[in-house]
């Protein structure tokens, strides 16, 4: 491989027809960004991607990627940003996102999930932002989130969700934001939110008035 390569910091191979990772990745252990957003990708080898030892950002936003297996994404100790949204994304195993101990924000927006398993997402100490909003789920596994102490922000607006119990809130202590709004959630309880002491910003589905009751001692934003 040239020089130039072995030292590549930066690619953008976005706004292509690739339908499948070259080979030519292989290798680029100083590859920080690797942008493959709008190509026509459905599924990535791990094992290609786990040898950008150097990579933090990873956008793979608007392609046709439909499922996450286990450890998607192992060997990427540095990564920062993770981008799936605007996928074909139907599924995910447990432990899909994992052990990424630089993690802080992934974005999974405008798929076609339906259920987010026990520890899809797991070890991962530096994670502020998740977004899983224009989904289909209608269950996020109450350890969906497993050791994932920092999360800030939680989008999960325009699913199906009936009630809060199952949006795989049990764990996320740490949050500030929970957006929940456009679901079908006819109630928020305080056991729903049961402690959130970090809570501040509550935003819900405007059109039915939903009742929100809570028994903290400071005032939540709600947003109806």
């Amino acid at each position: 491989m040239p020089y130039c390569c072995r030292e590549l910091q930066e690619l953008d191979a976005s706004h292509n027809a690739l339908t499948e990772l070259p080979d030519a990745l292989q290798g680029l252990s100083t590859l920080q960004l690797l942008d493959l957003a709008n190509n026509r990708l459905k599924t990535f080898s791990p094992s290609t991607l786990g040898t950008m030892k150097s990579l933090s950002e990873l956008r793979l936003a608007r392609n046709k990627l439909q499922q996450l297996q286990k450890d998607a994404f192992h060997g990427l100790p540095h990564l920062e940003l993770l981008d799936l949204d605007s996928n074909e994304l139907a599924s995910m195993e447990t432990n899909a996102v994992r052990s990424l101990p630089e993690l802080k924000a992934v974005r999974l927006g405008r798929n076609k999930l339906v259920n987010v398993p026990s520890a899809a997402f797991t070890d991962l100490p530096q994670l502020q932002s998740a977004e899983l909003q224009e989904n289909r789920l209608t269950n996020i596994a109450s350890n969906a989130f497993n050791d994932v102490p920092q999360l800030l922000l939680f989008n999960i607006s325009h699913n199906q969700l009936a009630t809060l119990n199952h949006a795989g809130l049990k764990s996320l202590k740490s949050l500030e934001v929970l957006d929940v709004s456009h679901n079908q959630v006819a109630r928020v309880g305080s056991s729903s939110l049961d402690g959130m002491e970090w809570l501040v910003e509550l935003k819900v589905k405007k059109q039915l008035h939903v009742p929100v009751v809570y028994d903290y001692h400071r005032t939540i934003n709600t947003m109806f």
